[in-house]
């Protein structure tokens, strides 16, 4: 197994950890994990739809504290996204700067289930616990 390839178990087991870290989390340092949720926005992206991003952050990236501004200025560095020189177009470029590489399973796995899942699996060790 190559280093640069994010598995699917992985991928969903991070995006897990990232995303239920709580409130105002900084965005991740480690390389790995941000791209784990650079991918998460571009298997549902759709360009020329700016909101998306902001719908992104309420679904999935609701605990990190980032802007979708910021978030779209991460995946143009990371070349997720690719940019008309005057900024009439983007078009989605899911290698990236090709980096890490991403199993092929990981484009069918849908984050919002993954981390409905992930919550869904703390409330009932909560709830057991209380119990």
């Amino acid at each position: 197994m190559s280093e640069r390839i994010i598995q699917a178990e992985e991928f969903e087991e991070r995006l897990a950890a990232i995303c239920l870290g709580g409130a105002g989390s900084a965005f991740p340092r480690r390389l790995r994990d941000r791209h784990i949720l650079y991918r998460t926005i571009i298997q549902s992206l759709d360009p020329s739809k700016n909101d998306l991003l902001q719908q992104w952050r309420l679904d999935i990236g609701a605990c990190l504290d980032v802007d979708h501004v910021t978030l779209r200025r991460y995946l143009i560095d990371e070349m997720y996204l690719l940019r008309e020189s005057n900024g009439s177009a983007y078009v989605v470029n899911p290698a990236g700067r090709a980096i890490v590489e991403f199993e092929e399973t990981v484009a069918a796995i849908d984050p919002v289930t993954v981390i409905q899942s992930a919550r869904d699996r703390v409330a009932e060790r909560k709830r057991m616990h209380s119990s």
